[in-house]
C-alpha cells in the first residue's frame, strides 16, 4: 500500500518460468499487461496506468537442470517487455524488466550445501542478493527518477551477469 500510496499506480508482473510455459503459456502476463496499460477508467477519472514491471528470473533455474524451460521463459518475458515498453513509450507508460540474479530465499536455502558453493562461484560478489536488493530495483523502476526508463532490464545479480 504505502508503494501505491508513494508512486500512484504501479503493476509488476511476475513471470514464473514453470506455471508462464506448463500451465498458461504466457497468457497471465499478457492479459494482466493489457487490462494494466489499457484499463476501464472510472467514471470522471483519467488517470495513467502508470509504470509495468515484470520480473524474470536470472539464472537459477536454468542450472537446476530447466535450461530449455528457463531460456525459452526469460527470452519471451523480456522480449515481450521490450515491445510492449515501445508500444507504450507515447502514453507516458513505462515498461521495464527487473532479472534477479541468486537470491536469499526458500529456493535457495534449500540447495544443498555444494550445489549452493558452486553458484556462489559465479557470483562475483560472492554472496547471495537479498529480497530486500530486489525490491529497492524494483522500487527505483517505479520511481519518478526511472520516468525516461523503459525497455530495460535491470540485473540484480552480484555481477553474476553483465550484459
Amino acid at each position: 500500500m504505502a508503494l501505491l500510496k508513494r508512486f500512484g499506480s504501479v503493476t509488476v508482473l511476475n513471470g514464473h518460468i514453470h506455471q508462464i510455459l506448463q500451465k498458461v503459456e504466457g497468457n497471465v502476463t499478457f492479459h494482466t499487461a493489457r487490462s494494466t496499460a489499457f484499463p476501464q477508467p472510472e467514471p470522471g477519472k483519467a488517470e495513467s496506468p502508470g509504470p509495468i514491471k515484470t520480473v524474470a528470473a536470472e539464472k537459477l533455474k536454468s542450472m537446476l537442470g530447466l535450461t530449455s524451460v528457463s531460456y525459452t521463459a526469460k527470452a519471451g518475458l523480456l522480449g515481450f517487455t521490450r515491445s510492449l515498453a515501445k508500444e507504450l513509450a507515447s502514453r507516458g507508460i513505462t515498461v521495464n524488466a527487473v532479472a534477479p540474479g541468486l537470491i536469499d530465499t526458500d529456493m535457495t536455502r534449500a540447495l544443498g550445501e555444494e550445489q549452493r558453493r558452486a553458484l556462489l562461484e559465479q557470483v562475483p560478489m560472492g554472496r547471495l542478493g537479498t529480497p530486500e536488493e530486489v525490491a529497492g530495483a524494483v522500487l527505483f523502476l517505479v520511481s519518478p527518477q526511472a520516468a525516461y526508463i523503459t525497455g530495460e532490464t535491470l540485473h540484480v545479480n552480484g555481477g553474476m551477469y553483465m550484459g
